[in-house]
């Protein structure tokens, strides 16, 4: 199931028997829902109300909650750009898919790539990303996962033409809803109280490169 789901828990189990008869008997399960955090496999011990026992694995995988996040639809408005230096929605070099987010300049440039998602329930996020691309010993490229004045962030490796990067930033945390501003997409209004996650790549390069993302 995916992070974040209702964990279905059985409220009863079918106990069967040597003679062929089963029958359904309630059951309690320890530890409760609230242990499961984040993605990965969890077995729960059950005991039954005839004092028999079971027990249930659920296996929790990550969803992705970006919108378009390989900019392969032509509707590119979810995602923010700012600076110089980058295409959104090329079709340069993608990793998987036709098309990347490509940035190229034969001067100096910066820019930014970023994308809110959101209402989230509270809980912990993490952001992966892909790139590859030559440049030089001062070109930087991080990829950033925040919320609020929570945020976890990793720089990417430059490491080559088509020498992909793949960072996995720290899980940053997203809080219950609250009373106070927060940043969404131009594209859509929500209740500020609600709580959003903002996923956001930024560059710096002080000389001419080709790299692609």
């Amino acid at each position: 199931m995916p992070d974040g789901a209702e964990i279905p828990l059985p409220a009863t189990v079918t106990v069967s028997y040597n003679d062929a008869t089963a029958e359904e008997q309630s059951v309690t399960w320890t530890p409760g829902r609230e242990w499961v955090s984040g993605p990965g496999t969890y077995v729960f011990r059950g005991t039954t109300s005839a004092g028999l026992s079971t027990r249930a694995t659920v296996t929790v995988t990550s969803a992705n909650l970006l919108a378009n996040p390989g900019f392969e639809d032509d509707d590119t408005a979810m995602w923010r750009t700012g600076g110089t230096g980058l295409t959104v929605g090329a079709w340069d070099d993608p990793r998987t898919g036709s098309r990347s987010a490509h940035f190229y300049a034969a001067d100096r440039f910066a820019f930014t790539l970023e994308q809110s998602v959101g209402p989230v329930p509270a809980g912990t996020y993490r952001a992966t990303g892909a790139l590859q691309g030559g440049g030089q010993l001062s070109d930087t490229v991080r990829l950033a996962v925040s919320s609020g004045t929570q945020e976890a962030s990793v720089p990417f490796v430059l490491g080559g033409w088509r020498n992909w990067s793949t960072p996995t930033t720290d899980t940053s945390r997203s809080p219950t809803a609250r009373r106070s501003p927060c940043r969404s997409p131009a594209s859509s209004r929500r209740d500020p109280g609600e709580p959003s996650m903002t996923c956001s790549w930024s560059a710096c390069s002080t000389r001419r490169r080709t790299s692609r993302s």
